[in-house]
């Protein structure tokens, strides 16, 4: 039952997370800051999927 808590606590963050970094991607003015923005969202949507195997796996 904690793990599943914790799950959705790690869904909603990264879900927001997520958001926000693809937001950056297009608003950021240099490839670094880009590229770190989109390695956030890679990370944010691993971490979803990661959290939605424990919620419904």
């Amino acid at each position: 039952m904690l793990i599943t808590i914790i799950a959705w606590i790690l869904l909603i963050v990264n879900g927001l997370v997520c958001l926000f970094s693809f937001i950056n991607i297009f608003t950021r003015k240099t490839t670094g800051e880009r590229v770190e923005s989109f390695g956030s969202v890679v990370y944010a949507v691993f971490t979803i999927i990661l959290a939605l195997g424990f919620i419904y796996g």
